[in-house]
């Protein structure tokens, strides 16, 4: 291997990771200023970050296969330029409507970013080096969530909310030019199809349930629908099951199912992440709208959460060479739900610390 490559790839890929999980946070201590000059509701903002987070998981699935179909590097490049492009649709939007649609614009070029980022550096180097160079690609998605809620809520107070958007595009074409020196252009011959039918079902799925729900808040829709919408999701749902089990190549195989702590994980997931995964955004508002903190302050508030995180992701390894799995996840668990009921209790006159 080039060792011009194998020097550079890395930080290439670390750069497209860190721009993608940055903003993946740095909009939530912005919302409120960003509602602010929209004339609309904090609260009613959700659908910029859902429109961004839908379009990441709807696409996601589909990078591998594209990356080796027509090229990993020209997969890239081609994502950071829409990642760009979202990027300046969102800096110059002049409605919430507008911003949503750029955002799923955005979402679309981060969904194959950090997906074709890893696949690179897979297939480059050697197994003997796999674990070392993922775990230096990790830190820059590790750093985001850090420095994301503090740049936004800096951003956003003492120079304007478009900034949180535009400090994208230098990074973006960073890595892009970086990628046609030091990025190969690998591709796969004789691929299996594509699950297009799998992809198609699963994607209307997560759609019509994330409407449903939208819907039955006051979205853009009736409410009226909101039921229609949950039924639907779960009818395309069904039926994806249906055709995995008659395709050779499913999207999801399903057989993976059958293993049973697999499937245990996954549903606990599921459960624990619906309440876990509203905090970085519920989190900001509480901050802001509810106790009146300032979004630059709000957002360094909330680095001592990003910085724990960095060191229960390190100290987990530790834990679980010393007790069970089964216990391990259940007290987690538990803990967590402890602590976000603790939010219930913090008021105006709650200290500091």
């Amino acid at each position: 291997m080039d060792k011009d490559i194998e020097r550079a790839l890395p930080w290439v890929v670390s750069v497209a990771l860190f721009m993608k999980m940055l903003d993946t946070t740095i909009m939530n201590t912005s919302l409120p200023s960003i509602a602010v000059d929209f004339n609309e509701s904090p609260l009613e903002m959700q659908s910029v970050v859902v429109s961004y987070l839908l379009t990441l998981a709807l696409f996601m699935p589909i990078s591998g296969w594209i990356a080796d179909r027509f090229g990993v590097r020209n997969v890239f490049i081609f994502a950071n330029i829409v990642f760009m492009i979202g990027s300046l649709l969102s800096a110059i939007s002049g409605s919430v409507t507008e911003l949503v649609l750029a955002r799923i614009v955005q979402g679309f070029g981060g969904a194959f970013l950090a997906p074709v980022g890893r696949l690179a550096i897979i297939k480059v180097f050697p197994r003997s080096r796999l674990t070392e160079m993922l775990s230096f690609i990790s830190i820059p998605a590790l750093m985001g969530p850090l420095v994301g809620p503090a740049v936004g809520g800096f951003l956003s107070q003492y120079a304007s909310w478009h900034w949180i958007f535009l400090i994208n595009i230098p990074a973006g074409i960073f890595a892009s030019l970086a990628a046609v020196k030091y990025m190969p252009s690998l591709k796969v011959e004789g691929l299996a199809r594509f699950d297009w039918t799998g992809f198609a079902l699963v994607g209307f799925s997560l759609i019509c349930g994330t409407l449903g729900l939208k819907t039955a808040t006051g979205f853009y829709i009736p409410s009226i629908y909101a039921m229609p919408l949950v039924l639907a999701s779960f009818i395309l749902l069904i039926w994806y099951v249906v055709h995995a089990k008659r395709v050779k190549f499913p999207l999801f195989d399903l057989k993976v199912f059958k293993i049973r702590s697999f499937s245990v994980g996954i549903v606990g997931n599921i459960f624990a992440r619906l309440a876990s995964g509203t905090m970085p955004y519920m989190t900001p508002l509480l901050l802001q709208v509810g106790l009146g903190y300032s979004p630059f302050y709000a957002g360094l508030l909330l680095i001592p959460s990003a910085i724990m995180s960095i060191f229960g992701k390190q100290l987990v390894t530790y834990l679980l060479k010393r007790v069970s799995y089964r216990l391990f996840l259940c007290t987690n668990t538990v803990l967590i739900g402890v602590f976000m009921m603790l939010y219930a209790t913090v008021g105006h006159d709650t200290p500091l610390w």
